[in-house]
């Protein structure tokens, strides 16, 4: 039985067109209604949500903490550069200084050894003369 209306003629033409709209709409409200999860699903749904926040949390402190170790490790690899680069230089002016002294040794000892010829010249030319004094020092010299 039809509901008993209390309205006007205007009225209960829209109260009848509203419920045929209504009537067609709701069988499949119906099936929508049986798709939609229940209070039971709901809160294992809930329950997955704030698992994947917290482990979204942690993952995100990690990622943190990762990024921090990360920055101090080429902080400190820059650091290592530089004092490599300064070692470097150090070294490169060493070894510089080591093949000019190796030049000036290889220089000095080729002076001696041109003095040490002149001398034993010398000391021949004078043993020639008849000085026995220079030829002993020449002696001496020649080794």
């Amino acid at each position: 039985m039809p509901p008993a209306l209390l309205v006007r003629p205007e009225d209960a033409l829209q109260s009848l067109r509203t419920a045929i709209l209504l009537g067609s709409l709701y069988p499949i409200a119906r099936a929508c209604g049986k798709n939609w999860p229940g209070p039971r699903e709901l809160v294992s749904v809930r329950k997955t949500i704030t698992s994947e926040r917290d482990k979204l949390a942690a993952d995100r402190d990690s990622l943190r903490d990762d990024q921090t170790r990360l920055a101090a490790l080429i902080d400190e690899r820059s650091g290592n550069r530089v004092r490599s680069k300064k070692t470097w230089s150090a070294e490169g002016a060493r070894a510089i200084a080591l093949s000019q002294q190796v030049d000036s040794l290889q220089g000095l000892i080729a002076k001696m050894e041109q003095d040490l010829k002149s001398a034993a010249q010398a000391a021949a030319t004078a043993s020639l003369r008849g000085a026995p004094g220079i030829s002993m020092a020449s002696r001496i010299w020649a080794g």
